[in-house]
């Protein structure tokens, strides 16, 4: 997964599971509906895994074994879900569950991303509105951008470091360090 993943991919990942699962539902074998979706997409991302997934399972490998040849295209929750749905022989509403799961990740995120959007531009605007009335004196470009910009990317810095931290792969070592220093 990206290190950033947007309100948009997590709808497309809800719309790849939903199509799956209306298809197997329908009646149509987990092959059969992974070529659809190979055909008709949600999103052109997904059209070479789908395709890859059905050769292996053309090949004879189970559809969670398929899956996890992917490496790295989901994440393990998806993998345990869908190992769990295919031995209990109900995939369809594990592919329902997933789909609901991303459509309800895309939904709390991009209303994150509304709520946020206010306070960051508040934000910016008090970091570049106050040094101003000392530019507007002293017409020192160098001095104002440094005095924004010094603000600004130590900032941006520690924000995107702890984006990074927080997704899923990276996250997982990070907190399993932070843990094993606390402890001690």
């Amino acid at each position: 997964m990206p290190l950033i993943v947007t309100p948009g991919q997590l709808a497309q990942r809800s719309d790849f599971y939903h199509q799956l699962g209306q298809l197997t539902q329908a009646g149509l074998g987990i092959l059969q509906a992974l070529q659809q979706v190979e055909r008709n997409p949600p999103a052109r991302s997904f059209r070479e895994p789908a395709r890859r997934i059905s050769l292996a399972i053309s090949g004879g490998s189970t559809f969670s074994e398929a899956v996890q040849r992917q490496q790295g295209w989901l994440p393990e929750f998806d993998l345990a879900l869908i190992t769990a749905g295919e031995k209990s022989g109900r995939l369809d509403q594990c592919f329902f569950l997933l789909a609901e799961y991303y459509a309800d990740r895309a939904r709390v995120t991009r209303q994150l991303l509304m709520d946020l959007a206010y306070p960051l531009f508040l934000f910016h605007f008090a970091v570049f509105i106050l040094p101003f009335s000392a530019f507007f004196v002293s017409g020192n470009l160098l001095l104002y951008l440094l005095k924004t910009f010094g603000i600004l990317l130590p900032v941006y810095a520690l924000v995107f470091a702890g984006i990074y931290a927080a997704q899923s792969r990276h996250g997982e070592t990070w907190r399993g360090t932070d843990f094993q220093s606390c402890r001690a």
